[in-house]
């Protein structure tokens, strides 16, 4: 189940690699990998 914090200017969200989607995967959104985890960023 992946975290999500909402705040201003977009979303903020912590994945695993099975969570993340297609956008996510292919990096059309600010993506950082650190250990098992994905820390994402959806802008509004």
């Amino acid at each position: 189940m992946a975290f999500r914090l909402k705040l201003p200017g977009g979303t903020f969200k912590i994945k695993v690699y099975r969570e993340l989607r297609e956008a996510e995967r292919a990096r059309k959104v600010p993506v950082l990998k650190i250990g098992r985890f994905y820390f994402v960023w959806w802008p509004d």
